[in-house]
C-alpha cells in the first residue's frame, strides 16, 4: 500500500473522529443544560473517574492506557 493511500485512510478517519466528538459535545451541551436548569455542578470527578477507567478498560492498543487518558481528559475539558 502507499503513503497516500494510508494517508487518505487517516483522512477518513479524521473526518469522523470530528463528525464524533461534535456529536458527543452536543450531547454534553445538553447534560450541562439539564445541570444548570437543576442546580447542579458542571463537574462530576465521579463520573470522569469512571469515564477514565472505562476508557482503560476496553483499550485494546497499540495507544497506551496513559495516552488514551491524556485524550479524553482534554474531551472531558472541552466540555466545562
Amino acid at each position: 500500500m502507499l503513503i497516500s493511500d494510508m494517508r487518505r485512510r487517516i483522512d477518513k478517519i479524521d473526518d469522523e473522529l470530528v463528525r464524533i466528538l461534535n456529536q458527543r459535545a452536543s450531547i454534553v451541551l445538553d447534560v450541562n443544560r439539564i445541570k444548570y436548569e437543576s442546580g447542579l455542578p458542571y463537574k462530576d470527578a465521579e463520573r470522569e473517574k469512571y469515564i477514565l477507567q472505562r476508557v482503560a478498560q476496553r483499550n485494546a492498543g497499540p495507544l497506551k492506557n496513559f495516552t488514551l487518558e491524556k485524550i479524553f481528559e482534554e474531551i472531558l475539558n472541552a466540555g466545562q
